[in-house]
């Protein structure tokens, strides 16, 4: 009901808004500086909904944002224990923050100042990666580059990690046409048969294909590659083959010149072994992509 008085309700009472202290999962062990994460209302094992763990990247997990267990932990470590009264919690800091000091955290893959920027993700409570795992969520970006293997993080934060989650983790896919490779009069390398204007900043990370109806003709082939503004993604690349049937998969994964800007035009070509006579149905073509910040 709306409020026709002054609220004298729950709502005025205030934590301290840069720390928040939350349970543990049973029989986790938590170590000072673990990064965490806290499991979602869908996760499989009800007793572990709402408590934070050591981070893992399991399914319904959230990372919180480059938060880590602070420092009320012993060298045991702090066990979650939900028969205990009270329920053992942990506190961790919620605010975003830049971690390393001036020499920098073990971050895997830094190797130079063009790293600076690059998203950050956690492959599990103790380390820090460029490489996105299957379910990776960015939990920061490299700051500042300290030396090989390290760097300044410069961390999310919660609420900022809540934001991401609920925007796609800046994972999406770009849907870039559809080719029917029968209807192709003239298959010559470096032909442009698809082609849309990138409408944000991002990367590639994939070019995929998938059959919409069985194809014959069993010694035909057409490869198709993308290009960035001409530009060739590197690795890129996906073979189509007679014989192909309804549903199937291609993936060519982009491995370098794979970043593209607001309005590059990205296309896709004829590249590499062509083998004419392909028959029947096309094949639908999109690429799976990071967003990157700015333009």
């Amino acid at each position: 009901m709306a409020l026709s008085a002054n609220a004298t309700t729950d709502r005025v009472k205030r934590n301290n808004p840069e720390t928040t202290a939350v349970q543990v999962v049973n029989d986790e062990v938590l170590y000072w500086t673990s990064f965490l994460g806290i499991n979602d209302y869908n996760h499989g094992t009800s007793g572990d909904i709402g408590r934070i763990e050591a981070f893992t990247g399991e399914a319904h997990q959230i990372p919180l944002g480059g938060a880590y267990a602070e420092a009320d932990i012993d060298s045991s470590g702090k066990t979650g224990d939900t028969s205990a009264l009270p329920i053992p919690q942990q506190d961790f800091y919620m605010l975003p923050r830049i971690i390393g000091g001036d020499t920098g955290i073990a971050v895997t893959g830094v190797t130079a100042i063009t790293d600076v920027t690059k998203p950050v993700y956690l492959s599990d409570d103790n380390t820090m990666t460029l490489t996105r795992s299957t379910r990776g969520a960015q939990i920061g970006i490299v700051w500042k580059f300290t030396t090989t293997g390290k760097a300044e993080v410069l961390t999310f934060g919660l609420l900022g990690q809540l934001l991401l989650g609920y925007a796609g983790n800046a994972q999406t896919t770009l849907p870039i046409g559809f080719v029917r490779p029968a209807d192709i009069t003239t298959l010559t390398s470096g032909n442009t048969y698809l082609s849309i204007p990138a409408p944000f900043h991002g990367m590639i990370n994939t070019l995929n294909t998938t059959c919409a109806g069985d194809v014959t003709s069993g010694s035909a082939r057409l490869g198709l590659e993308l290009k960035i503004g001409g530009t060739l993604a590197t690795s890129a690349f996906v073979q189509l083959s007679g014989g192909d049937s309804i549903g199937d998969t291609e993936v060519g994964i982009a491995t370098a010149l794979n970043i593209f800007h607001e309005g590059d035009l990205l296309t896709v070509h004829a590249g590499k072994t062509i083998v004419a006579g392909m028959a029947g149905a096309g094949y639908n073509v999109h690429c799976e992509v990071t967003k990157l910040p700015g333009c």
